[in-house]
């Protein structure tokens, strides 16, 4: 009978912290170890071509030094298709905004939302 409560007792001790676990610690595990997307500027360094092409895209590489407001400037790399127009904005020294996680630096993507909205994904360096 005294094992039978010890039983139920840890069972109940362990749904009571898996749902501490989801409702409190989720939130924070989820933002500073997954998916903690953030935003910057970042100068471009090299463009690589891959000589890949798809639907008159074509893919390259690109360095970039990212510029943080928080934190030590980076670089890293991506790949990623381009049209020709954007290709011609694709000089060294151009600047441009990414998002990128932030305890995972190779995490990281062009905003190109702004290139659709406005044309203001490249600007040039002041």
């Amino acid at each position: 009978m005294s094992n039978t409560k010890n039983i139920i007792t840890i069972t109940a001790v362990a749904i009571a912290a898996l749902v501490f676990i989801k409702k409190l610690m989720w939130p924070i595990i989820k933002r500073y170890f997954l998916n903690e997307k953030l935003y910057a500027g970042a100068v471009l360094l090299t463009v690589e071509p891959t000589g890949i092409s798809i639907n008159k895209q074509q893919q390259l590489i690109l360095q970039l030094q990212v510029e943080p407001d928080h934190g030590k400037n980076f670089v890293t790399e991506i790949k990623a298709l381009f049209d020709e127009a954007e290709i011609a904005a694709l000089q060294p020294g151009a600047r441009m905004w990414v998002s990128y996680n932030a305890h995972y630096h190779k995490k990281i993507s062009l905003r190109k939302e702004e290139l659709k909205n406005n044309g203001t994904f490249f600007r040039t360096q002041q």
